[in-house]
């Protein structure tokens, strides 16, 4: 899983903070349309889960193939719904209470 060329200097502080387990209670990416922001938040994500590196997804231990595949029972996407361009309150209060419940694989994340 590469980060895009433009996409580096953010990738390397995200993957320091990885390394260093330093992981924000919330995170916000904001970028232009055409940037592609879901790769590199697909591959932090990947990092954070990965079983195998602490800061760079393997790509083959069972976490990795289950995010691969956007099945992962512990990674919840919340997108705006059908043609809106922000969250509802009814989504947040969702996946807040999502957020609440315990992880499947025991993972803190």
């Amino acid at each position: 899983m590469q980060a895009y060329p433009w996409q580096t200097a953010t990738w390397q502080q995200l993957k320091s903070n990885l390394e260093r387990a330093h992981i924000p209670g919330a995170m916000l990416l904001q970028a232009k349309p055409g940037l592609a922001p879901e790769a590199l938040i697909d591959r932090y994500v990947s990092g954070l889960i990965c079983a195998n590196d602490a800061s760079e997804p393997c790509g083959f231990c069972h976490a990795c193939s289950l995010i691969s595949s956007k099945s992962h029972p512990d990674v919840h996407v919340v997108l705006p719904e059908k043609d809106k361009k922000t969250l509802s309150v009814e989504q947040i209060r969702q996946a807040n209470k999502w957020a609440l419940e315990s992880s499947q694989f025991g993972a803190i994340v």
